[in-house]
């Protein structure tokens, strides 16, 4: 009976999408929940072959990257694979439909993520824009934004800023 279980177990894991595949880059990220159920992060998130710990802040840029100098990643198409990454990967389930469950949301059916990538010489911040929405037919699997310029260095309020913590 014990090995009818496993093998069942088994079998269910090679049949969920989240699992199924030919090693670890098939699996969803590892979200990271606190106390009140906020989705503050995962864990494990694959972008372009290389395993990333993600946390969601709520800040300004100054304060989220040394100034708003330091980006984790430095051209658009890093960036737009991480924000592929997380709609894939992290804003699935519960957290595509209930936006203001991630921290930093604060609008009820749409949370707007920025990741910045670079600065010009004026200081405008170039970021990847993109949504995760729970309004029909703009939930997960939105095409995030193409790269936008952007003042999100300057802004005075904080916004939903995801940090990403490069794996060794």
């Amino acid at each position: 009976m014990k090995l009818f279980c496993v093998v069942t177990a088994l079998a269910l894991l090679a049949s969920n999408p989240a699992t199924a595949g030919n090693g670890p880059e098939s699996r969803l990220a590892t979200p990271q929940i606190d106390a009140q159920g906020m989705l503050v992060g995962a864990t494990g998130v694959l972008v372009n072959g290389k395993r990333y710990d993600v946390t969601f802040q709520s800040a300004t840029c100054n304060a989220q990257f040394d100034g708003c100098s330091r980006f984790d990643f430095d051209t658009v198409e890093e960036a737009l694979a991480a924000a592929h990454a997380l709609l894939e990967q992290v804003f699935v389930g519960r957290y595509d439909l209930e936006p203001t469950l991630t921290r930093g949301c604060t609008v009820v059916h749409t949370c707007v993520f920025a990741i910045p990538y670079s600065t010009t010489d004026t200081q405008v911040v170039r970021s990847v824009s993109f949504w995760n929405r729970a309004v029909a037919g703009y939930s997960n699997g939105d095409e995030p934004d193409d790269a936008r310029d952007s003042v999100i260095g300057n802004a005075k309020r904080p916004l939903p800023l995801p940090k990403f913590t490069a794996r060794p």
